[in-house]
């Protein structure tokens, strides 16, 4: 390898936009649900139907927004970089990306189950209530509930949080990946065609 091609692979370091990406979208990826979460432990019980309806549109909104970290990195490094950025290398920041995303989310999880420890019991406590007050047969709304009960219980092991991460971490870097691509073709210098 000569001193040209040592030069650019030092240069062109993809690591601090994937860093930069993926905690800020990582912290928001972990932010919206927190803040959906608070919503329903102070809202009305008896208002289920709205508030389930804001907790869906919450966490459709953060997978949403989880997902555009890989198409921020690739305009960051496209930006630092000058266009240099194919869909190889657009596809490769926005799978680690994607799983930066993930690390941080699970990380911010658990410390803020020590920062605020009754915020899980809170939560279930008041969504019980709220599906409880839903106009749907009782069986359906028992199965809700033991299903919501049992992932909650099942996620403060630290093997459930190793799983979690083990599952999540692919899942949003091929997401990333896809909107890595999609940013490299956008904001990479095209390379003429022989």
């Amino acid at each position: 390898m000569d001193t040209t091609e040592q030069l650019n692979e030092t240069d062109n370091n993809y690591w601090p936009s994937v860093f930069i990406s993926g905690g800020i979208f990582g912290l928001i990826y972990f932010l919206l649900p927190v803040l959906v979460g608070y919503m329903i432990i102070n809202a009305n019980p008896s208002e289920a139907m709205s508030s389930l309806l804001i907790t869906v549109v919450g966490f459709c909104l953060a997978c949403l927004i989880g997902t555009l970290g890989g198409f921020t990195a690739a305009w960051h490094y496209a930006k630092e970089f000058a266009g240099q950025l194919d869909l190889g290398k657009g596809a490769l920041i926005g799978f680690i990306t994607g799983v930066i995303i993930v690390v941080v989310e699970v990380f911010a999880s658990q410390l803020w189950s020590v920062i605020d420890p009754d915020y899980i019991p809170k939560l279930l406590e008041n969504l019980t209530t709220m599906i409880g007050n839903l106009n749907i047969p009782e069986a359906q709304k028992q199965m809700q509930i033991d299903s919501i009960a049992g992932q909650f219980q099942s996620s403060d092991s630290f093997g459930s949080v190793f799983v979690n991460l083990l599952i999540q971490a692919p899942i949003w870097g091929l997401l990333n990946l896809i909107t890595g691509m999609i940013g490299a073709k956008i904001f990479g210098i095209d390379e003429p065609e022989f």
